[in-house]
């Protein structure tokens, strides 16, 4: 019997301190047949799975450069944490 699996991702941003993202990671698996074995699947495995995840850049429509005080110019990203994102439940506060 062949069963219909859609692709699920575990997905991590990571920022600093200002809440800029710098980059983002990601794991994907094929899905279960429910959404809620595929959720916590992805639960179970979101703890670790961030130690191989594929490393990923911000897309450059994100992005802006920032001049640094020595005068070496760095891309970084314009979205925020608070701004955009949300969890799987609800909106980051």
């Amino acid at each position: 019997m062949t069963t219909n699996r859609e692709v699920i991702f575990n997905l991590w941003y990571v920022y600093d301190q200002t809440e800029t993202i710098y980059f983002l990671l990601g794991r994907s698996y094929a899905g279960f047949a429910s959404e809620a074995e595929s959720r916590e699947f992805l639960r179970k495995w979101a703890s670790t799975d961030h130690r191989v995840a594929q490393y990923f850049p911000v897309p450059s429509r994100f992005q802006t450069s920032v001049i640094c005080d020595d005068g070496t110019t760095q891309a970084l990203a314009v979205i925020h944490t608070r701004s955009c994102c949300t969890t799987v439940d609800k909106p980051l506060k």
